[in-house]
């Protein structure tokens, strides 16, 4: 499995259950409401919708999906919000991010690069 499976498998988590864990919804026809943690808000005026799988703030014109809402809310970055998204489901993550093992001989092509590096560092020190 890779990241692109765990897209998938947050997009088929209703948005309302993730954002749930991190903001109140309330619940008004087919839609959720909720305060926008995105601005001084005293009024619900973003609405969380499960059957499209978005967000939308109506006072801010903010918007986007349940990871999109965990990027902004927690201020962190893609991979670091799928890792809370995946902490809040009870997901591994490390199911989803397998480190791809390089060749050797790139390997080996790195350290060679690394070490005339500092060949080259250390005579232009010289001079």
């Amino acid at each position: 499995m890779n990241l692109d499976d765990l897209k998938v498998r947050i997009k088929d988590v209703p948005i309302s259950h993730i954002i749930g864990h991190y903001i109140p919804l309330t619940k008004k026809g087919t839609n959720l409401l909720a305060v926008c943690p995105f601005h001084d808000d005293s009024n619900p005026s973003m609405h969380v919708n499960d059957s499209k799988g978005m967000f939308f703030c109506f006072v801010d014109n903010i918007g986007g999906d349940a990871i999109r809402f965990v990027m902004l809310y927690k201020r962190l970055n893609f991979l670091d919000a799928l890792k809370e998204i995946c902490e809040t489901q009870g997901w591994n993550f490390s199911d989803y991010s397998k480190e791809k093992k390089e060749s050797p001989k790139y390997e080996m092509a790195k350290k060679v690069l690394s070490k005339t590096a500092l060949i080259y560092q250390k005579i232009a020190s010289e001079s």
